[in-house]
């Protein structure tokens, strides 16, 4: 079978690559019984708990009702709890479970991993230059995805 050339346009790489390590990170994170949008959201949450779900659905860039899905999933499985804000009623707050903490370590050093494996054919100076080049095109995304979150772009617009 011929191979194919990698697409040369920059948007369709990091597609692809994004699909890629995600596939890769599903077989890692499938032993622990976790879907890979539920070990970003477990990761952010071991970085600090307590937090309301509309920021983690802001921090993770989805909408409200993505993030009440996957929290009622990893809530019935254990992963988190979910307790109504003391001061505000209106707000449900997300701790992580001792089942989560213990995963914890095993969560980052994947995560570490798999990194290790994508940049290992780098030079350190070569990983340094992709990690700024990616910091910046991600924090245009970041500026994109909120001139379409806007009230007149058609998604919610955060609150």
């Amino acid at each position: 079978m011929p191979t194919i050339e990698p697409p040369r346009d920059v948007a369709h790489l990091l597609f692809d690559i994004v699909r890629l390590l995600g596939r890769r990170l599903h077989g890692r994170f499938a032993a622990a019984g976790l879907h890979p949008g539920q070990a970003f959201l477990l990761h952010r949450l071991l970085r600090g708990d307590g937090v309301a779900q509309s920021e983690l659905a802001r921090d993770l860039h989805v909408r409200a009702p993505t993030v009440t899905r996957i929290l009622r999933r990893m809530e019935a499985a254990g992963w988190v709890e979910r307790r109504t804000d003391e001061g505000d009623h209106r707000l449900s707050r997300v701790f992580i479970t001792g089942k989560s903490r213990a995963l914890g370590a095993d969560l980052a050093r994947t995560f570490a991993e798999v990194e290790r494996e994508l940049l290992a054919e780098l030079t350190p100076q070569e990983r340094d230059a992709a990690a700024r080049l990616l910091l910046r095109l991600h924090r245009r995304a970041l500026a994109l995805h909120r001139d379409v979150s806007a009230p007149h772009g058609g998604e919610e617009a955060p609150r």
